[in-house]
């Protein structure tokens, strides 16, 4: 009585060219990924960064922490960055990131936005730019989108 779990020589090529193939496709794609410097992770920030140079855009918020921190010291009461007009600008290389800055004064508080160029190829600080400021509760006088 034949079993029916019998494996047999053609069953056995059969799995060995199946497992080959696998090893095959998945070496490819790894191999094509890190031609391309393409990662399959969005970073902590959700800014997804499609940037071939080594430089990725999560690199590039310390850069601008440290000029606000540098420009504004301890009067900085608050920081967030606008996650939907932060980007990477592919025609010039650059990451554009924009951060709403509380800022203390003596008399008021500052509602400031601050737009960061950044070099996507050596990570330096190409702009630094007050965008738009007010005063706390005021109307903005202009806001990028």
């Amino acid at each position: 009585m034949a079993s029916e779990f019998m494996t047999t020589s053609k069953d056995l090529i059969t799995l060995s060219i199946a497992t080959v193939t696998i090893i095959l496709i998945t070496s490819f794609i790894t191999a094509y990924l890190a031609i391309n410097k393409k990662s399959l992770i969005k970073n902590p920030s959700g800014i997804v960064s499609e940037s071939k140079y080594p430089v990725r855009i999560s690199l590039a918020f310390p850069v601008c922490n440290h000029k606000i921190a540098e420009k504004y010291g301890n009067k900085v009461l608050s920081r967030n960055y606008d996650n939907q007009s932060s980007r990477y600008d592919e025609k010039f290389k650059v990451h554009l990131l924009f951060a709403n800055v509380d800022i203390k004064h003596v008399d008021r508080i500052e509602k400031a936005l601050i737009m960061c160029k950044i070099s996507a190829v050596n990570n330096r600080l190409l702009e630094f730019r007050l965008i738009d400021s007010g005063d706390a509760g005021a109307p903005k006088k202009r806001r990028i989108n």
